[in-house]
């Protein structure tokens, strides 16, 4: 990738669920004191269980941890999630935000960055334990990569933008999409 990297986070998780983890920013990231947290817990749903995942963040150092969105999800399926740092707050169905790809292994969201209401698309695609996101001209915007190794970090994600809006709308679309490639997914 060509472009000159305006972030890093580190991802730190201890558990083997990627709906579980703590992500923040390396320590020579251009933007800096970023905070995010993914907590799933589980509970009994009628005859199933039902999962919440809690994302909270924080965009400056002394800034609290706040809740910026919800994931709801009706045993391995996958529900509904709510964006809390919008005004309203806005509800769409987690599927809208890992639409099948064209190309093997890709999956792709729509978002306004710019509130006119025409949508861009953004494009994961895997490879091996890589994700690239690219955006509407199919410009690289940022790569996830996990470590082989068990120490941490367990991952990094280098991203080459500064909307911490898509930013977060990319963490929660690519936990989706590992959640969707991994043991648990219901696509197995």
């Amino acid at each position: 990738m060509s472009q000159s990297v305006l972030g890093s986070l580190i991802f730190q998780d201890n558990s083997s669920s990627p709906r579980d983890f703590v992500a923040v920013s390396a320590q020579n990231s251009a933007i800096a004191d970023l905070h995010y947290e993914f907590h799933t817990a589980s509970s009994q749903y009628g005859n199933g269980m039902q999962a919440t995942t809690m994302i909270t963040g924080k965009t400056a150092k002394v800034a609290p941890l706040v809740v910026m969105a919800q994931m709801e999800w009706i045993g391995r399926q996958l529900g509904s999630m709510k964006m809390l740092v919008t005004r309203p707050p806005v509800e769409q169905p987690m599927t809208s935000l890992c639409l099948p790809g064209t190309a093997p292994g890709s999956r792709y969201f729509l978002l306004d960055r710019s509130n006119s209401g025409m949508k861009s698309q953004y494009t994961w695609t895997k490879n091996g334990t890589t994700y690239v996101l690219t955006g509407p001209a199919g410009e690289p915007l940022a790569r996830y990569e996990r470590s082989s190794e068990n120490s941490a970090p367990n991952a990094v994600l280098q991203f080459y933008f500064d909307d911490k809006f898509l930013l977060l709308m990319a963490l929660i679309s690519l936990t989706l999409n590992r959640w969707l490639d991994g043991p648990n997914s219901p696509l197995r």
